[in-house]
């Protein structure tokens, strides 16, 4: 053991214990768990899934992907840590979960581009980080591609999705997020981060700007999907 990690002991993301690596032994095996868990529409486990959720269900050229089902205590403790808490063992260790993800859906012969839905400004000031770039940004990384910021937020969308029902969570996405003035995925697929998907109605709205944009194809991939 080094002098710096009994200085500053690392702790289980979990459970908050005293850990060697992101999790503890028994954290670890909640999370494995949770990834077998099936999904309900095609009985795959969440981690080996692909359905996509209601709005993208009619959607060409566009594949999703992701890691659990937003359910129970394990999984929301989690995503509420990725979300509001910077700890950047747990992202840097969903970047390289999310980069397995998107290494399984890579074809041989297309460029790539990574980018992310950015977070609400509000949030952003309020806990001090976006958690979708830094998924990005180390996902990129660990897969030797280009990141990019493709989306913007509109100034004055700061109404946060979860608080909307599902024909408001449509609207308020189709109106929240326009293409940065130098954005450019000419014949490339861009593979879009985000923590969480729920209907799809932010994933639709960028999915549009991302082929207005010029990509070929898109796959979306988050930590968890609703």
């Amino acid at each position: 053991m080094s002098i710096f990690s009994l200085i500053f002991p690392r702790r289980c993301a979990g459970c908050g214990e005293f850990a060697e690596g992101v999790f503890c032994e028994l954290c670890a095996a909640k999370y494995e768990q949770i990834k077998r868990v099936p999904c309900r529409r095609c009985g795959a486990a969440h981690s080996l899934c692909r359905c996509k959720p209601e709005k993208l269900a009619g959607e060409r050229g566009v594949s999703t992907r992701h890691l659990f089902a937003f359910e129970g205590e394990t999984a929301r403790s989690l995503v509420y840590k990725l979300k509001r808490k910077n700890l950047s063992a747990l992202q840097k260790f969903f970047a390289a979960e999310c980069a397995s993800l998107i290494r399984e859906e890579m074809r041989r012969g297309e460029e790539y581009i990574v980018t992310y839905v950015p977070r609400a400004k509000k949030s952003v000031r309020e806990y001090g980080f976006d958690q979708a770039q830094i998924l990005a940004r180390e996902a990129a990384k660990a897969l030797g591609l280009p990141a990019a910021e493709l989306f913007l937020r509109e100034r004055g969308a700061d109404v946060q999705q979860k608080t909307l029902g599902a024909k408001e969570r449509e609207q308020n996405a189709a109106c929240a997020y326009t293409l940065c003035e130098d954005a450019d995925a000419a014949g490339k697929t861009v593979v879009i981060l985000d923590d969480v998907t729920t209907t799809g109605s932010t994933a639709k709205s960028l999915c549009r700007l991302a082929y207005e944009a010029g990509a070929k194809r898109v796959l979306l991939v988050t930590v968890a999907k609703t």
